[in-house]
């Protein structure tokens, strides 16, 4: 963080926040609660995200000759079957959308 490389250098903390335009007080909450932007519209970062690798493998599952004409609400349980589990029936319906592949 910018301002902490400051105060290490030897600024003063108040000094440091003025140049960047928030108070010393904001400065103190922000480190209060971990140095998050707590904006409203500000990117959080997803601690269970899927990773790609995953997204691009329940895409391929899906689109084979065998499940392309199925919703996840009826892949998951035959994958299960099989053994074999990707993920939940909403997180497929998801990441389906975000690839344009869910029409109805």
């Amino acid at each position: 963080m910018l301002i902490e490389e400051a105060h290490e250098n030897g600024a003063r903390y108040s000094k440091a926040c003025e140049v960047v335009g928030i108070s010393h007080r904001t400065l103190q909450r922000w480190k209060q609660c971990g140095l998050k932007d707590r904006r409203k519209g500000s990117k959080k970062t997803v601690v269970r995200k899927v990773p790609q690798e995953t997204r691009d493998e329940i895409i391929s599952v899906c689109n084979e000759p065998r499940f392309r004409d199925l919703t996840p609400y009826e892949i998951v349980p035959q994958l299960l079957e099989e053994g074999r589990y990707l993920a939940s029936e909403r997180t497929i319906y998801r990441i389906l959308k975000e690839a344009d592949q869910l029409h109805h």
